[in-house]
């Protein structure tokens, strides 16, 4: 069966549009593009978009390690202002998507509502949330 989004490399998006929208699929392979556009004076986001779940606390540690590796890289690059984080890359949607329910009950910013719903969590999901917080 075709792979109508690409990942195999056969799919409808891979074989057209790809290529405008990613620079490469590796930070070695974006340097290449991020060079040649710097000499556009055009700034360029770079954005490590994986879900770190599948694989459970590993899965959240190496895509942790990544996304310090890109900000690193980032830090010495003129024309990489910042780059995106998924933040399921290094939390549970599950454990977000409690949270958010809470949240969403709540006034003010993320920052004031976020730790009384917190409250809202079991012993094992507030260990989860703490290594989120602390993790990267």
């Amino acid at each position: 069966m075709d792979d109508p989004v690409g990942t195999s490399g056969e799919g409808v998006i891979r074989n057209t549009i790809f290529s405008q929208f990613v620079g490469g699929e590796t930070l070695e392979e974006t340097a290449a593009v991020r060079a040649k556009l710097g000499g556009y004076h055009v700034q360029v986001i770079l954005d490590y978009g994986v879900e770190g779940g599948d694989e459970g606390e590993e899965g959240f540690d190496h895509a942790c390690g990544e996304f310090i590796r890109v900000i690193d890289y980032a830090a010495t690059q003129p024309n990489i202002p910042f780059m995106s984080v998924k933040i399921t890359g290094i939390a549970r949607y599950g454990l977000l998507e409690k949270l958010d329910r809470s949240v969403g009950d709540s006034a003010g910013s993320l920052m004031k509502t976020i730790w009384p719903c917190a409250g809202s969590l079991t012993a094992g999901e507030k260990d989860e949330w703490e290594r989120v917080q602390e993790g990267c």
